[in-house]
């Protein structure tokens, strides 16, 4: 079997889908404000919408980018932990990994959406130190068998 820790492995699926969760909400977020904005960068859109023409607007761009980073950032968090399961790594270990890389996106996502540069950086930071951290240990643990 794979994941030989089935304990670690449904922390992971927990963690991976709660973040799924919150970038399926981003996508909803771009939604509420485009509509809260009026502005529609599809023509198409803005026609239904009963308005002249498409426009862009700073909020749903910044909303957007948010939405778009997570995806940056998710997608390597989903393939290195289901690798990092297969390591035979610490429960509690990986259980904090896990943990700090969704609590980090979501401070990363608010901060982004409000403005918050610092904040930001802080999420960021703390997400992708934990995919290197999950990365190296990967690479140290697979490297005999490449």
């Amino acid at each position: 079997m794979l994941v030989n820790n089935e304990e670690v492995f449904k922390s992971f699926a927990f963690y991976g889908t709660l973040s799924m969760f919150k970038m399926i909400g981003l996508a909803a977020w771009t939604g509420k404000t485009k509509r809260a904005t009026q502005s529609f960068i599809n023509k198409e859109d803005a026609e239904r919408h009963g308005l002249p023409e498409a426009k862009t607007n700073e909020d749903v761009q910044r909303v957007q980018r948010a939405h778009r980073n997570e995806i940056e950032n998710l997608l390597p968090f989903l393939g290195l932990g289901l690798f990092y399961c297969a390591t035979r790594p610490c429960t509690v270990v990986a259980k904090w990994h896990f943990r700090v890389f969704v609590i980090a996106r979501f401070i990363h996502s608010v901060a982004y959406i409000n403005c918050k540069s610092k904040e930001r950086s802080l999420g960021f930071g703390l997400g992708a130190l934990v995919c290197l951290s999950m990365a190296g240990q990967c690479v140290a643990f697979f490297y005999k068998y490449a």
